[in-house]
């Protein structure tokens, strides 16, 4: 800068046209290399952290991997850095309707993204799938990206602008350099300098560029999943490093080959071409995949680029996911099938006194139909089920206590208003937190065994009535003897002996 201002000082008296000329020129170069080829820089990194914070917010809701989530925090400030920074350097490129509204759709993806987050620390993680992959998310995706494709665009054009003002002024400056060549030439050097500024600084740029380039590469060959672009023909434009180790092969093998050309790879490629020549601009399936002999299954995600000429597929391998929900699916089966052909009544009970399921076999018990007309009936198992209230009272505080209540008895209304006696085994189901969830247990019909211990306490005291009656029979006859046998004693005591034998 001292080396131009001496310069232009020294000839501005002898040639100032020329020196004007030369002063506009070097300082629309100067906007140029400084601010627009930095704005130009600022906005290439916003398309990337954009694009990076995406994939972070659905890698973490397809994964549940809370490491997407601490990714995307670390990403987060330098986005807004950056739009800052842009804001700065050129103002009119961010306002308008169409920078608020590229504003606004912009909040609403943050505001998504990491409503996406406390989903899947809650376990709601298809919730967040449906939430970043919805309509109304790939909509304020569309307008944001416009918005920035306008920020881009107004970038360009301001950097042209530029550089054909610069044009003009170099010829304006080389007009005047015809007639006074000899007094031009310091003002030459001056532009030779500028010149020599502006490749070093589009050096620059190129370089940060190719770096982003490595970082993003870097990214995809950590990320545990395969990852894959492709043409609107169904070649592979390029994959990360994941998925050629998955096929034993390198990174530039997979150029330039069908998606067809993998084998076990069917699935895949039906979906991806079908993609292709769809309407939609994304789309996510379950697809099976053979790798090295052995069947693999992926959550493919699929998203269109470059205004629908290519496609980049992303995937995430649920292979234990699909094993556990086989193995879920059937020990759901087992338990559907034993609850409900259980010979014995089984219940799930609120706290609050209303059943949650019960079996055919608890149903019959109490006289219902069906068990949805059993839960339809009882709404209040205190008063509508029990005839004696305290029972249930005792039955919730054992159970509280400790845990399970085995054998307890207590005497219950059916549908048509007959007593019966039942017995019920049950446990409390808690939360993560010890909150009560519900109760469950088992409940038989013990009536005939209660009434049979009846007729056998009937009977036992019967005989007790008949034992004792005998008893006392004997004790009177006991008595009667004694009395009589003392008054014979008295009777020969008093005889005479002699007399009697005399």
């Amino acid at each position: 800068m001292a080396t131009v201002v001496v310069a232009i000082t020294l000839t501005l008296s002898l040639f100032l046209p020329l020196g004007w000329s030369a002063w506009n020129a070097y300082q629309t170069f100067n906007r140029v290399i400084i601010n627009d080829f930095r704005l130009q820089y600022l906005v290439g990194s916003i398309i990337h952290l954009d694009e990076v914070l995406t994939m972070s917010a659905r890698m973490n809701a397809a994964t549940g991997d809370t490491r997407w989530e601490l990714r995307y925090n670390e990403f987060e400030p330098q986005l807004d850095v950056a739009i800052e920074e842009a804001i700065a350097i050129a103002p009119e490129a961010y306002e308008g309707e169409g920078a608020e509204q590229t504003n606004l759709a912009n909040q609403k993806l943050v505001a998504w993204e990491r409503q996406s987050f406390d989903l899947v620390r809650s376990g709601q993680q298809a919730a967040a799938v449906d939430l970043l992959f919805s309509h109304e998310y790939e909509q304020q995706k569309a307008i944001y990206a416009q918005g920035i494709q306008l920020s881009l665009n107004a970038t360009q054009a301001r950097i042209l602008k530029n550089l054909s003002n610069f044009a003009q002024q170099l010829i304006l400056a080389s007009a005047i350099a015809a007639l006074s060549l000899l007094m031009l030439l310091p003002i030459w050097w001056v532009v030779l300098q500028v010149l020599q500024r502006y490749l070093e600084a589009r050096n620059i740029a190129e370089h940060a560029l190719h770096a982003a380039k490595d970082q993003l590469e870097a990214v995809l060959d950590a990320v545990p999943g395969p990852i894959s672009w492709i043409d609107s023909g169904g070649v592979y434009i390029g994959v990360n490093r994941y998925l050629a180790n998955s096929w034993s092969m390198s990174q530039g093998a997979f150029i330039g080959r069908s998606v067809n050309s993998l084998n076990g790879n069917a699935q895949l490629a039906h979906f991806l071409q079908e993609f292709i020549t769809s309407p939609r601009e994304s789309d996510s399936r379950t697809i099976e995949v053979e790798v090295k002999g052995m069947p693999r299954y992926y959550l493919v995600a699929v998203q269109k680029y470059q205004q629908g000429t290519a496609v980049v597929s992303v995937g995430i391998d649920i292979t234990e996911q699909k094993h556990a929900e086989i193995a879920l699916r059937i020990a759901e089966d087992s338990y559907r099938s034993i609850f409900e052909n259980a010979v014995e009544g089984i219940f799930q009970s609120s706290p609050m006194g209303h059943f949650i399921k019960v079996n055919p076999a608890l149903a019959k018990i109490y006289g219902y139909n069906s068990p949805q007309e059993m839960m339809e009936s009882i709404t209040n198992i205190s008063e509508q089920l029990y005839v004696d209230a305290e029972r249930r009272t005792d039955f919730i505080a054992a159970i509280e206590k400790h845990g399970t209540v085995k054998d307890f008895e207590y005497r219950c209304y059916c549908k048509d208003g007959s007593i019966i006696w039942t017995q019920i085994d049950a446990r409390v189901v808690r939360d993560g937190n010890g909150q009560v969830l519900y109760y469950e247990g088992i409940v038989q019909d013990i009536t005939e065994r209660i009434n049979r211990e009846d007729r056998l306490r009937q009977q036992l005291k019967e005989l007790q009535i008949e034992i004792d009656h005998q008893k006392r029979v004997e004790e009177v006859a006991t008595l009667t003897a004694s009395s009589y046998f003392q008054e014979v004693q008295q009777e020969v005591s008093a005889i005479d002996l002699d007399k009697f034998w005399g």
